[in-house]
């Protein structure tokens, strides 16, 4: 039960440990440690708490995702595909959680140990997307992008080409195959715009298109470099 060692953290100005202890990863303060200081005896406890991470679908139903914790040296972990559930046994504090559906979606939650963390992924849908040049041939190496709007109200007038990274906006990206062809998994229901970034070397962009997403569609789109 005892540590020899520690080092200081010049960000947090403060002196902890590191403790690994059953795959997890924890940063302990050391109490009452002064800033530099190069002795310090004292007590402190391992504490973790039972935690229950659930997973649905956007109808309600239990549903299975890969969850990654940061902080913690576990891997990703996966809910049962039966019940949504995974019961874990976390330090007390605050965890991020990285949830990935099998509709492609990605959510990122934080959420304290001790508590029960729920997720319903959103609905989402899909888009196949071929890109070609003015000669019909197919152009590999494009990455495409589709953001959609989840902000409040209707997106912002110049919302388009620049959507990807503008606040109320997610995006899911994928990069052209040899066949000009990528698929994005993931798209969320909404309204979308669908652009791209040019290739290495070439000054040429896709344009901008809009669109709109139903629920768990699967859309066909084809894009041309002009």
């Amino acid at each position: 039960g005892w540590f020899e060692f520690g080092f200081a953290d010049p960000i947090r100005g403060a002196e902890y440990l590191r403790v690994f202890d059953g795959g997890l990863t924890m940063g302990i303060a050391l109490p009452e440690a002064a800033r530099g200081a190069q002795e310090w005896s004292g007590r402190f406890e391992l504490e973790r708490l039972p935690t229950q991470l659930v997973t649905l679908t956007p109808e309600g139903l239990p549903t299975s995702a890969e969850i990654e914790l940061t902080g913690t040296a576990m891997g990703r972990v996966v809910t049962d595909p039966q019940t949504g559930r995974l019961e874990l046994s976390l330090p007390r504090g605050e965890l991020l959680a990285y949830v990935e559906f099998a509709n492609g979606v990605q959510q990122e939650r934080s959420f304290q140990a001790g508590e029960t963390l729920e997720c319903s992924a959103p609905v989402a849908g899909s888009l196949r997307v071929l890109v070609t040049d003015a000669a019909n041939q197919p152009v590999s190496g494009v990455k495409v992008m589709a953001s959609t709007w989840v902000g409040q109200g209707a997106p912002p007038a110049d919302w388009g080409a620049k959507a990807a990274g503008t606040q109320g906006t997610v995006s899911v990206s994928g990069v052209t195959d040899t066949r000009g062809r990528v698929l994005l998994r993931g798209v969320r229901a909404g309204e979308v715009v669908l652009h791209g970034a040019p290739r290495l070397g070439s000054t040429t962009a896709l344009p901008a298109r809009r669109m709109v997403i139903d629920s768990d569609q699967s859309l066909d789109v084809f894009l041309t470099i002009q």
